[in-house]
């Protein structure tokens, strides 16, 4: 077998890093040492604008006074990584949601915590997608009789519209089976072939 002998020198490694992400490192306090420039782009500083300055800068006035929020750069300074999907705002107020793991840097492996990076991706996009698509449902929900059932037939939940409909309570169907509505005549090998072609995405 043939051996790699070349080893990337951790510089390397960081530039890699920085060029696909937004890096931004912080003191164990949360006050900003450095950003890259993918970090600049996301929120709309320039780097004197950062540098300096406290991460609350990103948050609103409600996230940056909550419980939650000292805890969570205690719990950094503490050496326990932070990661989710966090609500941020960039300049002129601007929403931002980012994918990031917030990692303490360390003297040694076990040393204080020297300082805070943190990697973040942007998906904005894709939660600003999912909030219309819940908005879509709920209105979905607000209009129409909706059920909901497992891939066997059984009944997961169901909206009001529907209970109205039916003349149930969601709590007398949820855990029942969708044969509840059909008569025992229409129970035969089409039903049995209704639901298989259910399971296999089949539109019905």
């Amino acid at each position: 077998l043939l051996q790699n002998t070349k080893t990337v020198a951790p510089a390397d490694k960081f530039a890699a890093l920085s060029a696909a992400q937004g890096i931004i490192e912080f003191d164990t306090k949360g006050t900003i040492l450095e950003a890259n420039e993918n970090f600049l782009k996301l929120v709309g500083y320039s780097r004197d604008e950062v540098v300096g300055k406290h991460h609350s800068m990103f948050l609103s006035d409600a996230q940056k006074s909550s419980h939650s929020y000292s805890e969570f750069w205690s719990s950094l300074d503490a050496g326990r990584d932070q990661s989710g999907e966090f609500q941020r705002f960039g300049k002129d107020g601007k929403e931002i949601w980012l994918s990031a793991s917030y990692m303490p840097v360390r003297r040694g492996n076990k040393g204080m915590v020297l300082s805070v990076v943190k990697v973040a991706t942007d998906i904005t996009s894709t939660v600003q997608k999912l909030a219309t698509f819940e908005g879509q449902i709920r209105a979905i929900n607000r209009s129409q009789a909706v059920i909901h059932f497992d891939l066997d037939g059984t009944i997961v939940s169901a909206n009001e519209n529907f209970c109205q409909a039916m003349g149930y309570s969601e709590a007398e169907i949820k855990g029942k089976h969708h044969s509840m509505f059909v008569t025992e005549a229409d129970k035969g090998p089409e039903y049995q072939k209704f639901w298989a072609e259910l399971r296999e995405g089949k539109f019905q």
